[in-house]
């Protein structure tokens, strides 16, 4: 299980890629394009007065997940983790995607009874409100 500097410094590389480099994601923190902190995060850089390396604090954490309208707490989770519970979805999907609007509601109608037979039927005014939805 990662730490939670091992979390936050790989969501940031992961927000760097997205941003498409460093300096356009200091750019949308809306920081200055000298503001060196994110490279010495990501570098690993020591702090000069302690030596130690420096990580990214709940500070910090919490401005870059307000500047991006990211969740609170989006730096503190892995999110690979997600990526790879979800990749077996996103083929079915994909696949999906390419069936009849018949073939569709087959599938539609399959799924409902297999949850109901895993989890119960929806009670009477619950499938009430759902069809009024």
């Amino acid at each position: 299980m990662k730490t939670s500097d091992e979390m936050r410094l790989a969501n940031l590389v992961e927000l760097v890629k997205k941003y498409g480099g460093v300096t356009n994601l200091t750019r949308a923190l809306g920081r200055s394009t000298r503001d060196n902190t994110l490279n010495q995060l990501l570098n690993k850089s020591p702090s000069s007065t302690t030596g130690m390396q420096k990580h990214m604090g709940n500070k910090l954490a919490r401005e870059i997940e307000e500047a991006l309208g990211l969740e609170r707490g989006h730096m503190d989770n892995d999110h690979e983790i997600a990526k790879q519970s979800l990749e077996p979805l996103t083929e079915t999907l994909q696949r999906y995607e390419m069936l009849s609007i018949e073939q569709k509601g087959v599938i539609k109608a399959t799924m409902i009874q297999l949850i109901e037979a895993m989890i119960g039927a929806p009670s009477k005014e619950k499938e009430k409100s759902r069809n009024a939805a």
